[in-house]
């Protein structure tokens, strides 16, 4: 659902990144910015911080959309960049949930942070597996990066408003949700690779 709404972010995003694109702002440099606020985000969960794990986790997801909007204005997008990107993203999502372990004192709970960063990864992995292969995947996904980013703001704003408990709800949900996008995508990859006849 998310990436149905990446034209009007980009649209929105437009005119700020222009302006750092014209003032030399790379987009190496809000890549950084975004894993920066993401271990922000984590050292917040772990001392229960929820207000600016909740900051922290808006910033990192603008700096990275910002990023994004200004690598499209460089004549060439390097392969390298898209890397680095990629590879930044991951580590910023290990940032935050690493920080939400120690939210919790429940081994159970810690578990399932623990599991759900894995899905999340997982999530990631396949579709960037699957496009190097040939098969399209954008946009296929019930948990999107985008989505998962919505979710625990969404449950990290109810805990610090209502009670804490209510992180512990968006943990599971996060962690039920992300594990059936991983087999939704695995299913959905492993189809068109057979149709497209890819060999693994």
């Amino acid at each position: 659902m998310m990436e149905r709404l990446r034209p009007v972010s980009s649209r929105l995003l437009e005119e700020p990144a222009r302006f750092f694109y014209e003032h030399g702002i790379t987009p190496t440099f809000f890549t950084l910015l975004g894993l920066v606020f993401a271990i922000l985000a984590g050292i917040s969960y772990s001392f229960l911080e929820l207000w600016w794990a909740f900051v922290f986790v808006i910033i990192a997801g603008i700096a990275d959309m910002i990023d994004g909007s200004i690598a499209r204005l460089y004549p060439s997008r390097t392969k390298a960049g898209g890397l680095m990107d990629s590879v930044i993203d991951r580590l910023a999502e290990v940032g935050i949930y690493t920080g939400l372990v120690f939210a919790f004192t429940n081994k159970i709970d810690q578990l399932l942070v623990m599991l759900t960063l894995i899905m999340s990864l997982m999530t990631s992995y396949i579709r960037a597996k699957a496009e190097s292969l040939g098969a399209e995947m954008r946009g296929i996904g019930l948990m999107e990066r985008g989505e998962r980013v919505v979710g625990l703001l969404l449950f990290t704003m109810l805990a610090a408003i209502i009670e804490f408990k209510y992180l512990r709800i968006g943990i599971y949900v996060l962690f039920l949700l992300t594990s059936f996008t991983v087999i939704q995508r695995f299913w959905i990859a492993h189809k068109r690779l057979n149709m497209y006849d890819v060999a693994p």
